[in-house]
């Protein structure tokens, strides 16, 4: 399984005081009330979150499976259990708070057959790639037995 999260994050080491955990549940709090107003996602994101890879992104985490969030189990949970669309409450990590939403989530396939028919059907979608088609046009070529017949009446 493998699901494309966005979030907001405000570190905060594993033994804050319980001060710097309010400050920051207040924080996340705000931006939880912005995004119940209908304030997108992705702005509360950019002006709020503390994490310097996915800021600038809107606070998006990318498509990934339950092994890149391992070592935050709080967090993976969350990530894995979360309906689509829905914005999560505070959830504490041992490196800070956080509030996701899963944008998207692509169930694992259950078999091979399964799996080889999910991808197939996303690689006939893609168009071919220039190389591929000139790869082809020359494997067609070397194949071809072209022969000519003139006859005259």
């Amino acid at each position: 399984e493998r699901v494309s999260a966005r979030h907001v994050f405000l570190a905060l080491p594993p033994r804050a005081t319980p001060a710097e955990e309010k400050r920051a549940r207040q924080k996340l709090k705000v931006a939880k009330k912005a995004l119940d107003r209908g304030v997108p996602f992705e702005q509360v994101a950019t002006q709020l979150s503390e994490d310097a890879n996915s800021n600038q992104k809107g606070g998006l985490l990318g498509t990934f499976d339950r092994k890149r969030f391992a070592q935050l189990p709080t967090l993976n949970t969350a990530l894995f259990s979360l309906e689509v669309g829905k914005v999560s409450p505070a959830i504490r990590s041992q490196i800070g708070l956080h509030v996701v939403r899963v944008d998207t989530r692509n169930k694992a396939a259950k078999t091979f057959a399964q799996a080889r028919q999910r991808l197939i059907s996303r690689l006939e979608k893609e168009p071919p790639a220039e190389a591929e088609v000139s790869s082809l046009i020359n494997a067609l070529r070397a194949k071809a037995s072209i022969s000519t017949t003139l006859v005259f009446d």
